[in-house]
């Protein structure tokens, strides 16, 4: 049998059938290669069609990236897809509250999620950083409610991108598009 076993050749073959898979995509370089990781990501081709990109988030993004930022996560799973090498030698760092002690309590206290309690949290630190949401609707949720709450110290922006994909919105039933906005004041409006 015969494989291919540098994980850098594995993922340019990978990349090389996304293209195939989605074709042209009429958008920029930078929004091509957050598409295909997407598509990457979650192994579904048909993504490429549904994903948003504010006119602002790639730039807004990589600014923040540059800077230092911390990546904020909804799920462990989220973090662990990130390569924390890569953000720390940018002087960043990805962060998850989802089983910090305090957030596990504070949710068994509330009757909320964990996701949601841990958002709360996180929207005390999101200015100038960058929220992912990955498959927990409830902490998009939370955090769409804290943006709409003008007078709340927890209103989470001017954060620098949000993308998010939750696995789907229970009141649908249906999964729900990524989108990568900024501020996120603009994620679903």
């Amino acid at each position: 049998m015969e494989y291919i076993t540098d994980p850098k050749a594995i993922e340019r073959k990978s990349m090389e059938i996304i293209s195939e898979l989605i074709g042209e995509l009429g958008v920029t370089p930078e929004e091509e290669k957050i598409i295909k990781r997407v598509v990457h990501t979650t192994g579904d081709p048909d993504y490429a069609k549904l994903v948003e990109i504010h006119p602002e988030a790639t730039a807004s993004g990589l600014a923040a990236l540059k800077q230092g930022c911390k990546l904020f996560t909804d799920v462990n799973m989220v973090k662990m897809g990130i390569n924390s090498n890569r953000l720390a030698s940018l002087g960043g760092e990805v962060l998850c509250y989802i089983n910090h002690p305090e957030v596990i309590a504070e949710a068994e206290q509330t009757g909320k999620t964990r996701a949601m309690t841990a958002m709360a949290k996180v929207a005390r630190e999101l200015d100038g950083n960058i929220l992912a949401i990955g498959n927990a609707p409830t902490a998009l949720f939370a955090v769409l409610e804290a943006v709409q709450e003008p007078q709340s110290p927890k209103r989470p922006w001017p954060n620098q991108a949000c993308p998010t994909l939750p696995s789907g919105e229970p009141r649908a039933g249906a999964p729900s598009p990524f989108r990568l906005s900024t501020p996120c004041s603009t994620c679903f409006s």
